[in-house]
């Protein structure tokens, strides 16, 4: 049996790549490496994937309503479309330079 295992974050060539690593990630590996991937964030600029991984991490730890359901919802979606932009190449809506 063949597995195609995926690079790390740390062999992303660019921001694109990095997005669609981030967005990829599952939650479990977010909280995990957190603090490494933070590290390769801040080498590389990639501001936008800080903001991100600060979204993910906010949401995944956030309060919940009786029905499991999350209380905040745009924070979210709108930090998970900035990374979806990014990755398809786009520059993200509503940020600078």
């Amino acid at each position: 049996m063949m597995f195609d295992l995926r690079e790390d974050i740390d062999e992303c060539t660019d921001d694109a790549a990095r997005a669609r690593w981030l967005l990829t990630a599952s939650i479990d590996c977010l909280v995990r490496e957190q603090s490494f991937i933070r590290l390769v964030l801040r080498q590389s600029g990639f501001l936008a994937g800080l903001e991100y991984l600060d979204a993910e991490l906010a949401n995944f730890r956030a309060p919940r309503t009786d029905d499991g359901e999350i209380v905040d919802l745009i924070t979210i979606k709108t930090a998970r479309g900035r990374m979806d932009r990014i990755a398809c190449g786009l520059k993200p809506r509503g940020m600078g330079a």
